[in-house]
């Protein structure tokens, strides 16, 4: 009997109690919902359309992978002993 009353109307305060959201506020609140939402769906296409990186188990077995480690790791190393060496120019004529 109740919910009819509601329903209807029917002995009901003019503004309901409690503090609600404007209409605009409701309106920034689903345009912000509706953009994550797009930005959601397109990074989960985008990550849907990327290749997959390549099984590092087969990797291994490739000489190319051993050789670029190799040269990655004597790179770092160079350039570590070169930056940690200190430079004192007065020896230097």
């Amino acid at each position: 009997a109740e919910w009819k009353k509601v329903v209807a109307n029917q002995d009901q305060p003019a503004e309901r109690p409690g503090n609600y959201k404007t209409p605009a506020e409701i309106a920034a609140i689903k345009a912000t919902n509706k953009v994550a939402k797009n930005v959601f769906d397109a990074s989960q296409e985008m990550k849907s359309k990327m290749p997959e990186a390549p099984n590092m188990m087969a990797l291994q077995g490739d000489w190319r992978f051993w050789i670029g480690i190799l040269l990655i790791f004597s790179f770092g190393l160079s350039i570590l002993s070169a930056t940690s060496q200190p430079v004192n120019e007065s020896f230097y004529i």
